[in-house]
C-alpha cells in the first residue's frame, strides 16, 4: 500500500536525512518549494533554490541525495 507524500514531509524526510547519515549541522539548505515537484508516480524530487536536484524521495520513504 503507498500513499501521497506532501511537500513537508519530503522536506523533513530530507533535512532528517542529512543530518543523520551525514552529520551535518547547523542552517542546512533548504529545497525550495517552487521549484521542487512530484513525478508521475508522486515521488517528490526537491530542488534546491539555484534549481539544483537535491534529492529524490519516494513514496515508500527511499531516499537519494
Amino acid at each position: 500500500m503507498s500513499y501521497k507524500v506532501s511537500y513537508t514531509q519530503a522536506q523533513f524526510k530530507y533535512i532528517n536525512h542529512m543530518k543523520e547519515t551525514y552529520s551535518l549541522r547547523g542552517d542546512l539548505e533548504y529545497p525550495d518549494r517552487t521549484r521542487s515537484h512530484q513525478d508521475e508516480n508522486d515521488n517528490w524530487v526537491l530542488v534546491s533554490p539555484q534549481g539544483l536536484k537535491m534529492a529524490k524521495i519516494f513514496k515508500n520513504g527511499d531516499i537519494i541525495a
